[in-house]
């Protein structure tokens, strides 16, 4: 995940190369066979960094590439947009989930110590960045989320939230599926 995703065909034996990442670090909509849809932020310029710099918060380029007949398709974001529009860190415990095609919706929260201004009965989150952490034995360790929200019309970036969420009681990660969710292997 640090640096970046990587695809493997489970059913052929592989050994990791990772100088064939994909280039992008998020993804914006959950990938099929045909086509995968990222997000990146261009590298921080530190030197030359300043607070008047015009923070830009739709892509400034999109990039296009196909292997193996795989559309893979990259929005570019400037940093300083990207990062303006972090909206925090959520920290909860969650009770139950209910799983959908393209969503998970937690139920029963607990904020442990995240800077919500109001109680979360509910969080429903599109699947993309979903990563489990768990144990050898499946049990859920943390649901770390990075909710990135870009607008439909313009793909302008509305809000990106990090959430991490546990179960109040031990919970195995195949209570998931794998559609939408990546979980972490030992």
């Amino acid at each position: 995940m640090v640096s970046g995703y990587i695809l493997l065909d489970s059913t052929e034996t592989f050994e990791v190369d990772i100088s064939k990442n994909l280039p992008f670090s998020y993804l914006e909509d959950i990938p099929n066979k045909k086509l995968i849809k990222g997000i990146e932020f261009e590298q921080p310029n530190y030197e030359n960094s300043s607070n008047d710099v015009k923070k830009n918060f739709a892509p400034i380029k999109e990039s296009s590439l196909s292997e193996n007949g795989l559309k893979i398709k990259t929005k570019l974001f400037q940093y300083e947009g990207f990062m303006e529009r972090n909206s925090g860190l959520g920290t909860f415990e969650f009770e139950n989930f209910k799983e959908t095609r393209d969503s998970i919706i937690f139920y029963n929260l607990n904020d442990i110590k995240s800077m919500e201004p109001e109680h979360l009965d509910s969080l429903k989150i599109k699947k993309t960045n979903i990563v489990i952490r768990q144990k050898k034995n499946l049990e859920i360790i943390s649901i770390d989320i990075e909710d990135l929200i870009l607008s439909k019309n313009t793909s302008e970036i509305i809000s990106n939230k990090t959430y991490f969420l546990t179960p109040k009681k031990k919970m195995k990660s195949n209570s998931f599926t794998d559609y939408g969710i990546f979980k972490e292997q030992f």
